[in-house]
């Protein structure tokens, strides 16, 4: 990896990344140019949402349909993803979604990357990078991010248990096994707005709980080198899939509960349902 115009410290980013398997860069982003925080309320209407006691937590699938934040992930971001895979085109976009964490958002439980998006994904997408942008000011506090800074990749990782089915956080792949999570020592990642992170696919990380009045929103941006091609519209195709037929599921789980429950209750004297 040589220095570019782009990034004239390339060589010391990319030490840093190998060896800790994150790069921190404040300031990244230019607020006064940047809007994000206007930006940031404008993505519920274009993508795909997630609400949590009636309010938004979580939007995916809408850079393709808004002009800022297409050309800041296009950018140098990107460039630098590029270099950090030792390639010198910039990194293409896999995944993008913008967490709320609204006051008393719940957190993230310990996972690693990699095991769910490559689920969704051929065997020759194996390297993925992803981009925390902070939005507004991360704090332990606000549940910012916590990870494990290390030497980690694909044959030194943490346990991990089997995925549940169940698209959605919880039962994702990529959860941490209890055993692992003994010999972890997370740290707080406290960012002000405009600063990012980058962290590949097998940095265990998590989050806590936003114990503060105002909302933590975060962007993460996961990349995949140039050299694999676009992935993207399969990713959410194949995501959707999978999130439709887990509802199927659900559903039929409810109408076989609610048919035995009938049952049960035809063999009580007197209770048998009036025709």
């Amino acid at each position: 990896m040589t220095d570019s115009p782009l990034e004239p410290n390339c060589q010391r980013m990319l030490e840093e990344f190998t060896a800790t398997g994150t790069l921190f860069m404040p300031s990244f982003v230019d607020t006064s140019v940047c809007h994000m925080d206007t930006w940031a309320n404008e993505v519920s209407s274009l993508g795909d949402v997630t609400y949590e006691k009636g309010r938004v937590t979580r939007c995916e699938n809408f850079i393709h349909k808004h002009d800022g934040w297409r050309a800041l992930v296009g950018g140098r971001m990107a460039g630098v993803c590029g270099r950090l895979f030792g390639e010198e085109k910039p990194a293409v976009l896999f995944k993008e979604k913008l967490n709320f964490k609204p006051p008393g958002g719940m957190g993230f439980a310990p996972h690693l990357d990699h095991p769910s998006l490559a689920f969704y994904a051929p065997e020759t997408y194996d390297r993925f990078i992803t981009v925390m942008v902070a939005i507004d000011d991360m704090t332990s506090a606000n549940g910012c991010l916590r990870l494990v800074k290390g030497k980690w990749d694909a044959q030194n990782c943490v346990e991990c248990i089997p995925p549940n089915g169940d698209p959605e956080v919880g039962g994702r792949a990529g959860g941490i096994a209890e055993s692992a999570l003994e010999t972890l020592a997370f740290e707080d990642v406290e960012a002000k707005a405009g600063d990012v992170l980058f962290f590949h696919g097998y940095v265990p990380h998590r989050s806590g709980s936003n114990c503060t009045l105002g909302y933590r929103r975060a962007l993460f941006i996961t990349f995949n080198p140039a050299s694999q091609g676009s992935y993207r519209e399969q990713y959410y195709a194949n995501l959707q899939r999978i999130r439709d037929e887990w509802l199927v599921k659900l559903q039929q789980e409810m109408e076989d509960d609610y048919q035995n429950d009938l049952l049960a209750l035809a063999t009580i004297p007197g209770s048998a349902p009036k025709k």
